[in-house]
């Protein structure tokens, strides 16, 4: 016989006993899972016994020699049907809902008290402050615990084998997807499924840049470790914004937040919040439509992105970037919650794509947003089925990463402004400066506009040469984005009052000054592509 079939086990539990002969052949671990189950939900059938019992002795009895008239009987009946029929319809509107209860099946948690207690432990430390390997030296002393202890629980070898048990995957992160990304070129890959690792495993980028000739990068994606197993170079996670918005409108009181901006207090004159600016109140999607986009449903909702770059380590230089969006339909206060935010991506490291490399991190963006332009249908908590729209009107970044999304040369570049196309010269001696003050206010400024911003970023993508872009770069100050695909479908896109003169100005004060002076709020108008 051999190894394998003696490690082999009886199992009788109540999943098991199904099979052909009343029993299948199991594995030791598996044995116990199962057993473990089994005692679980003898225990909850057990509880619900000893309630249904206790129920039943604290009803009261009725004396013998009580007499009872058939017509106050008959009325007490049709009283406790009516308060009983009442509380089925309120059970009917507002289930209670046990917020465990979906993780109850599963077979891995331990029904120990003190196992129990230091699965949540782990469960709670790994990811966020553990490390694999800290995180297998933990459950090594914990199984060393429980065995001193005499408990039959054991925690598994392998961290990767944890997170597995944890079911985090299909329960808690279910609309996040794997990527490969490139360390040359910033291509992602799709690296989720099966399928998709074993048709990526050990090949190179296949990436090809939009430019005319561009050649395939053909740069590794995978590295052996010490076990010689290819791992990726980089890894790159894409939440879902559709998903996340489906669990959001699942909520108790979203849908109630999301139409609070329509009786909310309007005081003539001042305006406290985005819902009194002119692209609210007059923004459409089709410029045929006959209403604003914000006035066709309640459901229409408008969306701010944020895209920010942090250092990830207090003591060595390695860059990670976010990139997350807010609904403006929410009030202001519960705006920019962290609950309330849809975190699309984490952007790898060590350093800051380029512009054009950008466009590999928002196609997955952008893709969605197009979807969210037409309709998905979404289910709600009281509301059933509800149709949902998104529109991204606004930009709400910093100057250097605001200039990356809507696809424009560096803050710090000859063109240096959103709104117009100002070249703003270096100041003598220092090569890398710019002197912002230098633009003049008498009304000659050429301002942008859309359809030349789109028609700039295709001439900069159809240029064959790297010399012929940089020229065009210094003249227009435009790059190709992956947002211009977006804003091709009656879209708007904004930029922040962050990124206009008054900012960008070395002397703000005369900036201001301007404002003050002259009531012209021209330079608060944000740029749209």
């Amino acid at each position: 016989m051999s190894t394998t079939m003696q490690n082999l086990r009886r199992c009788t539990c109540s999943r098991c006993k199904t099979g052909v002969n009343g029993f299948k052949l199991v594995n030791r671990k598996t044995l116990v899972n199962h057993e473990e189950a089994d005692e679980r939900a003898s225990f909850l059938m057990e509880r619900m016994q000893q309630t249904n019992e206790n129920a039943a002795t604290e009803t009261a009895d009725v004396p013998e020699h009580a007499e009872i008239n058939a017509n106050e009987e008959s009325d007490d009946e049709d009283v406790l049907d009516d308060i009983f029929d009442d509380e089925e319809e309120d059970e009917e509107e507002a289930p209670a809902e046990d917020l465990f209860a979906r993780f109850g099946n599963n077979e891995y948690l331990p029904t120990e008290p003190l196992a129990f207690v230091l699965f949540l432990t782990l469960f709670l430390l790994n990811g966020k402050h553990l490390t694999e390997e800290a995180c297998e030296i933990l459950m090594i002393m914990f199984n060393i615990a429980l065995e001193i202890t005499h408990h039959r629980y054991r925690f598994p070898v392998r961290a990767e084998t944890f997170v597995a048990w944890c079911q985090l995957a299909s329960r808690v992160h279910h609309g996040m997807k794997e990527y490969v990304s490139c360390t040359i070129c910033h291509a992602v890959h799709p690296f989720e499924t099966a399928c998709e690792k074993i048709a990526l495993l050990g090949k190179t980028c296949s990436s090809v840049e939009p430019f005319p000739r561009s050649t395939r990068c053909g740069n590794d994606l995978f590295l052996a470790n010490a076990k010689n197993e290819l791992k990726p170079k980089r890894s790159f996670f894409y939440n879902s914004i559709i998903t996340t918005l489906k669990t959001f409108f699942l909520r108790e009181d979203f849908v109630d937040d999301v139409k609070h901006w329509q009786s909310r207090e309007v005081i003539p004159g001042v305006m406290s919040d985005v819902y009194d600016g002119s692209i609210w109140r007059e923004f459409k999607m089709n410029p045929a439509d006959e209403v604003p986009y914000v006035q066709q449903s309640s459901f229409n909702l408008m969306l701010t992105i944020n895209v920010d770059w942090f250092q990830l380590y207090t003591n060595s230089v390695y860059s990670c970037g976010g990139i997350y969006l807010t609904i403006q339909n929410l009030p202001r206060e519960i705006r920019n919650l962290r609950k309330n935010v849809l975190l699309c991506a984490l952007l790898p490291g060590p350093g800051e794509p380029k512009t054009f490399q950008m466009n590999h991190y928002l196609r997955l963006l952008v893709d969605e947003l197009l979807l969210l332009a037409d309709c998905v249908q979404m289910q709600t908590k009281y509301h059933s089925i509800v149709t949902i729209k998104a529109a991204l009107t606004m930009v709400a970044c910093d100057l250097p990463a605001a200039r990356k999304v809507i696809g424009m040369t560096s803050h710090n570049s000859i063109n240096a402004c959103n709104q117009c196309t100002h070249l703003f010269k270096s100041i003598p001696g220092h090569p890398h400066q710019r002197n912002f003050a230098a633009a003049p206010r008498d009304g000659t400024l050429v301002t942008r506009d859309a359809a030349s911003h789109r028609v700039d970023a295709e001439i900069w993508k159809n240029t064959a040469t790297a010399s012929g872009r940089t020229e065009l770069e210094q003249k227009n100050g435009v790059r190709y984005n992956r947002e211009h695909e977006y804003s091709n479908k009656s879209l708007v896109l904004l930029d922040t009052y962050l990124s206009d003169h008054a900012t960008v100005t070395v002397v703000t004060k005369q900036g201001y000054s301007h404002i003050r002076a002259n009531k012209d709020l021209s330079m608060l108008i944000p740029f749209v592509i």
